[in-house]
């Protein structure tokens, strides 16, 4: 597992933020509650690009285990088990843990399932998978730690990892620098962008069992994001 002081205080500010700062402000984002213009485009965005990675993996996914890594409040692991996954959703928040687990069914028509878990992506008690989602998981870390995260997920991964990252753009550089002037409700913490080509680049480098299928850009407002399957 991933060690290091770096990680670890990054991983602790993010937990911390989310916990403690923003929980209420994300339950509402990704509710159907009335919100701020920018963060509805926030919203839409994420609604996009979490369709799109759903589009991705199999239409029947019965019996298919599934890891949600950096699951937030849970609307992806939900809509993954009802295509019949078998799904083990990870934050390091316990209050989106909490929120999720009070949005998903008792009980899937699909016969699919939803555990929600607060801990560590990484850890390995948490077995292997035929499918690994991290959306927006790795954007708040950086670069290095954020490669470092998918390779070691992918020595439990069998068929396709999927993951997104804040395209660089001067306009997204921009925008951050901006978003520094914005209250601190509609505020999100710190992003890393990275060039297509430096990712690109790394994966081609650095993971060998691995090539890279399907990208898909979303962007809508101040939500810029780039997703990335990996298969092998």
């Amino acid at each position: 597992m991933l060690f290091n002081a770096s990680y670890e205080t990054r991983r602790h500010q993010i937990a911390r933020y989310f916990d403690k700062t923003a929980v209420g402000a994300w339950a509402k984002l990704t509710s159907d509650e009335p919100v701020s213009k920018i963060r509805q485009t926030v919203r839409v965005g994420r609604e996009n690009i979490r369709n799109c990675i759903l589009s991705w993996l199999p239409e029947n996914m019965a019996g298919s285990r599934v890891l949600d890594a950096g699951c937030g409040t849970g609307a992806f692991a939900i809509d993954a088990a009802q295509k019949g996954a078998k799904v083990t959703a990870v934050d390091i928040s316990p209050s989106l843990i909490k929120i999720a687990r009070s949005r998903a069914p008792n009980f899937f028509d699909s016969k699919g399932s939803v555990d929600f878990f607060w801990g560590d992506m990484l850890d390995p008690a948490f077995g292997d998978f035929e499918h690994i989602v991290l959306m927006d998981s790795i954007i708040h870390y950086d670069p290095n730690e954020g490669f470092e995260l998918i390779k070691q997920l992918g020595q439990r991964c069998k068929s396709s990892m999927i993951f997104t990252f804040p395209p660089f753009t001067p306009v997204l550089g921009t925008m951050i620098s901006l978003g520094r002037f914005f209250p601190k409700s509609d505020r999100a913490p710190s992003i890393v962008p990275m060039s297509e080509n430096h990712v690109f680049k790394k994966i081609n480098q650095d993971f060998p069992d691995w090539r890279i299928g399907r990208v898909n850009k979303v962007s809508k407002g101040f939500y810029k994001s780039q997703a990335v399957e990996l298969i092998r």
